[in-house]
């Protein structure tokens, strides 16, 4: 029984994790009306701003979430990480708060990972609510986005973590892959 009770509050805190900005939202329309009802607001003003929140949120999600996946399969994505090069990997959820407040750190992190090594490095940006990202997720293991993988050549995974790396981080490894490659 115990078994089963932990494995749904798991399921619950990762169902929540992953639908954080939907969850976020309704909890903000539906705080918001019961705040206004119970200041005896005309039930119109209500309802306008409950449709405004509505708008504002649909407006937001558009905006922030992190966007589509680089690879749409299984295969694809496994022979960048299994290449030669290093791989750094991105698990996200288009409706993760804690996706979408890191979208800014990740796109700068890729800008400059791409500057700075050219094609010398993979990035995957993979959206776990796909077959293929679903898939993923249980291969490597995690059950909370965002979650970030750097993997060295030939798919030895380096680095973990549920917050991006830093350019240091992700440097220091390309380069022990280089000198390991190389050597």
């Amino acid at each position: 029984a115990i078994q089963y009770l932990v494995g749904f509050v798991g399921f619950g805190i990762g169902f929540s994790n992953q639908f954080s900005y939907i969850l976020f939202s309704l909890l903000a329309i539906v705080g918001a009306t019961l705040l206004l009802w119970r200041a005896r607001v005309r039930r119109t003003v209500i309802g306008i701003a409950a449709i405004a929140l509505g708008v504002a949120a649909a407006t937001g999600w558009v905006l922030l979430r992190p966007g589509e996946p680089d690879v749409d399969s299984v295969e694809a994505a496994e022979a960048l990480i299994q290449s030669d090069k290093p791989t750094l990997v991105e698990f996200f959820s288009n409706y993760c708060v804690g996706c979408m407040s890191v979208r800014g750190m990740v796109d700068e992190l890729v800008s400059q990972t791409r500057a700075h090594f050219g094609d010398d490095v993979h990035v995957l940006r993979i959206d776990i609510h796909t077959p293929s990202g679903r898939e993923l997720r249980e291969r490597y293991g995690f059950s909370y986005t965002p979650e970030f993988i750097i993997f060295r050549g030939n798919g030895i995974e380096a680095w973990r973590s549920h917050t991006p790396p830093t350019f240091e981080e992700l440097e220091t490894i390309v380069t022990d892959n280089r000198s390991t490659v190389s050597g």
